[in-house]
């Protein structure tokens, strides 16, 4: 659809030149897109964090709830307490930090369990990008596309992204969780060290299906697994290309951290609206 479609955009033949090293093309092309359309664009980002930060707090308060539960079954068949005794014990304090551990890994399983719902929204964030790459009309309800159009492709490449992430997080989150505990150099630096080893495998992998959600709207007959394999295959000789080209965008999210995220709100389209541009010049160039 999108792949043979591109000259639906009023600049095509500026488009179809431009080459993947020329990163401010690209980006010049994205702000040029999204022109008299960034409000509608901020609102979409919004909806998004909006229901990812919904189902983040409803983690935190199920992971709460379900140590609780935990703890109260493991009190009550350890000690001789009474159940009044033992709420009275717990409107007085806290948790034990003996569960600190415990509450750890529910509260992680849990927000990995979620994020496979959440990185549905990719699908539609990609429709949403792509139509106003193209010139098209891009409507809020484009966001939702994943889970009212392909929900079981979408939860499946959610599934592999999620795992790949898993290469970076695991490390990233055991490595938070022992440096709030306590200060230990030794375990420190090995823990470091797998982090960066768990970065240098999920970088690479993770461009490899970054085009996935891309795919699976110009291919919606292609299962899964076909449009991860496809992701795959035109990524090849392009990861350093879609990696400088993000990076690149490393500046305005240092800024827009000061902006205590309102400015992501508008970074935000304009980083995925420049790699929607990114993937129809990778198709388009594959077509030649």
């Amino acid at each position: 659809m999108y792949q043979n479609n591109i000259q639906d955009s009023p600049e095509n033949e500026y488009t179809t030149q431009i080459s993947y090293s020329q990163r401010a093309i690209l980006k010049d092309k994205a702000k040029g897109a999204l022109a008299g359309k960034y409000t509608r664009a901020a609102l979409s980002v919004l909806i998004i964090g909006v229901v990812t930060l919904a189902m983040q707090l409803a983690v935190e308060f199920i992971a709460g709830f379900i140590l609780g539960i935990v703890f109260i079954a493991r009190t009550l068949s350890n000690t001789s307490l009474t159940p009044d005794q033992l709420a009275v014990l717990l409107q007085q304090g806290t948790i034990p930090e003996s569960y600190s551990g415990l509450l750890f890994v529910i509260d992680y399983g849990l927000i990995q369990f979620s994020s496979l719902f959440t990185t549905i929204f990719q699908a539609g964030s990609a429709l949403f990008c792509l139509n106003l790459a193209c010139g098209r009309e891009a409507r809020i309800s484009d966001i939702f596309y994943g889970y009212r159009y392909a929900f079981r492709k979408s939860f499946s490449i959610s599934a592999v992204y999620v795992l790949i992430s898993q290469l970076y997080l695991i490390p990233a989150n055991v490595l938070n969780y022992y440096v709030r505990q306590e200060f230990d150099p030794e375990r420190i630096v090995l823990w470091s060290a797998i982090l960066v080893a768990g970065a240098i495998l999920f970088i690479p992998l993770s461009l490899c299906v970054s085009q996935s959600f891309y795919l699976l709207l110009d291919f919606p007959d292609q299962s899964a697994g076909e449009l991860i394999k496809l992701s795959v295959r035109i990524m090849e000789g392009q990861k350093g290309r879609l990696f400088i080209l993000r990076l690149s965008f490393l500046p305005l999210m240092v800024l827009s951290f000061f902006t205590i995220g309102v400015g992501n709100l508008f970074l935000t389209p304009y980083m995925n609206v420049t790699y929607a541009l990114f993937f129809l010049k990778l198709m388009h160039s594959r077509a030649e």
